[in-house]
């Protein structure tokens, strides 16, 4: 911070605040940029909307203790990398570029406070298919009823997700 506040680095400044934010915890803590500027040196390069076109959630169930375990697509866009890998509702991520996926929803970086450990790691799970545009990744992953790995290499892009109403319908 007083480095940021000596440089007069806004940027970092405001960083600092959003780390802050979301290390207590509380959804009712945010720290909140109105100029455009900052916004766009903030959440430019944080947002990554590259996808390889499918959405995924956290599932566990009562053996489970928390989320973040297990990911499971649910939904996929026609034509996207995810389909044409052969992704249904219902897949199985398990880990991406060898990583497995359980530590690599551990690193998603939120952009916002979050309440609960539980809602953090269900946001960072959401978040876990961002990527760069064009970045070439591979997914090791399951389809349903199946017990057979595969793995698809796939580019990120803007792709459709595949999701036309709320999910669990």
């Amino acid at each position: 911070v007083t480095q940021a506040d000596a440089e007069q680095d806004m940027a970092a400044y405001f960083a600092l605040l959003t780390d802050l934010a979301i290390s207590l915890d509380d959804t009712h803590v945010s720290a909140t940029a109105t100029n455009p500027a900052l916004m766009q040196v903030m959440y430019g390069s944080a947002q990554n909307n590259a996808t390889v076109g499918a959405e995924v959630f956290a599932a566990w169930d009562e053996t489970e203790a928390r989320p973040g375990g297990r990911i499971l697509v649910l939904s996929v866009g026609e034509g996207s990398p995810a389909a044409e890998a052969g992704w249904t509702p219902g897949a199985e991520i398990l880990a991406i570029d060898g990583e497995p996926i359980a530590d690599r929803v551990a690193t998603v970086q939120l952009r916002q406070g979050i309440g609960t450990e539980t809602v953090r790691l269900m946001l960072q799970a959401s978040q876990v298919l961002d990527f760069e545009d064009d970045q070439e990744v591979t997914i090791d992953y399951l389809l349903p009823d199946s017990d057979e790995v595969l793995s698809a290499t796939m580019v990120a892009g803007t792709y459709e997700i595949g999701r036309s109403g709320p999910p669990f319908v």
